[in-house]
């Protein structure tokens, strides 16, 4: 482990660097504490020789051994960042941006080996820089403060950022950069605002494999694209400006990876670094996933965002049946003035709710849209105006997905046939699977006079009794305020 200590906190500790054997080692008063307290990081220095850089950070392998290009990381205790149990000191936040700024100038990012680190306040990460955790699932970057802290990227920054393996304790993740951030691995939990949990604001960014959970006392959003609060402007003033964003392969809510097996769709396990995370965050509690599903919406889009969203699994609990119906409304997903969406291959489950309170999938005037492959239980799919904007609807596909106990209402009705009309061709509903269907699985809008309404080919409905049928579609104006249609 090459020793650098680079402004530690506001302490006389402050020399540049030490590299091997100039300044001995015991002339640094944080980390003569740390060793003594921590036999790992103890082991570290001693195996260690003189200018020989290691890839072992607080008793663990930063990486492999024999790898060929290591990432060069740089070790937390580098820097006079420990865990709770060998800190003299609750609040690692000080010393956490001070090397966070030093790393800016190496474009390094930074490991943090497994425990709990507590912090207080938000913390920037700096182009080409990043916060990496054990791969063992189990650091933990808590809290500490009052107001739930962001995790957020550098919006001057140009070089990417990663932010990986870490369990983040009532801390949000705001991505505001135009360089490429990786946010993956991680789990984020005890969320006290109802702010989302990930928020793209602007630029290219891959979400992936990360767990999710929100407890019953605190119902909230999950992921959002083109959120723009975040920063400080209304959103009329504004335009959000993400070019690209991957949502892939994540749980959320009382997911399990049982959950992620579906007859539908065949057998679809998580990644292994998912997986790990997902057992960190059980903590021994086999059952502590199952009341972490209450989202107000798990996934949102604000703006025209270029979004593929793929492989997740989402489940949903139902509130509690004696507060507000209306306040407690829920959603899974809510996709405003979709344009080039994909939402493929995903499941989403809800539990608990009553047939009038579904959660549904809304999809707000799309626009080159796909949502296929998918598995929707309990969960209605719903196309309908974006009462924020004149968008129209077009080119859409929806095809081969499997819908139980549930519908697919289109509320947007065919007007013609040009370019700035939407026409029978510009929703194509396509192969889908009914599974013991409400009366009207599939529900239109009538078309205005002189036009056909939208092209239905080859759906399916499933009852119980095994019955198949070609699901005739009811069409009717919805009635104001019942939202039946």
């Amino acid at each position: 482990m090459s020793i650098s200590v680079s402004k530690f906190r506001a302490t006389p500790v402050n020399a540049a660097r030490c590299t091997g054997g100039s300044t001995p080692l015991l002339a640094f008063p944080v980390l003569t504490l740390a060793m003594a307290s921590s036999p790992a990081l103890a082991a570290d220095v001693a195996s260690q020789g003189e200018g020989q850089a290691s890839s072992r950070c607080g008793g663990e392998l930063m990486w492999e051994e024999k790898t060929a290009e290591p990432p060069g990381w740089a070790c937390a205790t580098d820097f006079g960042i420990l865990p709770l149990e060998s800190s003299a000191t609750s609040d690692q936040g000080p010393a956490l941006r001070l090397a966070l700024a030093e790393l800016e100038k190496r474009k390094q990012s930074l490991f943090l080996p497994r425990g709990t680190y507590r912090f207080e306040g938000d913390l920037v990460l700096p182009g080409g820089t990043g916060l990496i955790g054990s791969p063992t699932g189990k650091t933990r970057l808590q809290n500490v403060g009052v107001k739930t802290a962001k995790l957020t990227t550098d919006p001057e920054a140009s070089p990417g950022v990663r932010i990986e393996r870490l369990q983040l304790l009532d801390t949000r993740i705001v991505l505001n950069s135009t360089g490429e951030t990786t946010v993956r691995w991680n789990g984020i939990a005890g969320s006290k605002s109802k702010e989302a949990q990930i928020t793209v604001v602007s630029g290219s960014h891959t979400i992936e494999g990360n767990v999710l959970w929100r407890a019953r006392g605190e119902p909230g959003f999950g992921i959002d694209v083109g959120r723009i609060k975040d920063i400080g402007h209304h959103a009329a003033d504004l335009p959000a400006s993400a070019s690209k964003v991957l949502i892939a392969g994540n749980f959320i809510g009382a997911a399990h990876p049982s959950r992620n097996d579906h007859p539908h769709r065949g057998s679809r396990p998580g990644q292994p670094s998912l997986l790990t995370m997902f057992n960190a965050m059980l903590d021994g509690d086999p059952e502590a996933y199952m009341d972490e599903g209450h989202y107000l919406a798990a996934l949102r889009t604000h703006a025209p965002v270029s979004t593929e969203i793929v492989d997740n699994l989402v489940v949903l609990n139902a509130p509690d049946a004696d507060r507000d119906a209306f306040a407690q409304r829920r959603a899974a997903g809510t996709f405003s003035s979709a344009r080039h969406l994909k939402f493929i291959n995903n499941t989403v489950l809800a539990e608990g709710f009553a047939g009038d309170q579904r959660p549904p999938l809304r999809l707000r005037s799309p626009s080159d849209v796909e949502v296929h492959s998918n598995v929707l239980d309990q969960v209605p799919l719903i196309l309908d105006r974006d009462p924020r904007q004149a968008s129209l609807t077009k080119r859409t596909s929806i095809w081969d997905n499997w819908i139980g106990n549930a519908f697919l209402s289109i509320r947007v009705p065919v007007n013609g046939s040009g370019n700035d009309q939407t026409g029978p061709g510009d929703v194509e509903v396509l192969a889908n699977s009914f599974i013991d269907p409400d009366r009207c699985p599939i529900r239109l809008h009538p078309p205005e006079a002189g036009t056909s309404n939208y092209k239905l080919v080859s759906n399916r409905a499933h009852g119980k009794s095994g019955s198949t049928r070609d699901p005739e579609p009811c069409t009717r104006a919805p009635h104001p305020g019942s939202g039946l249609l």
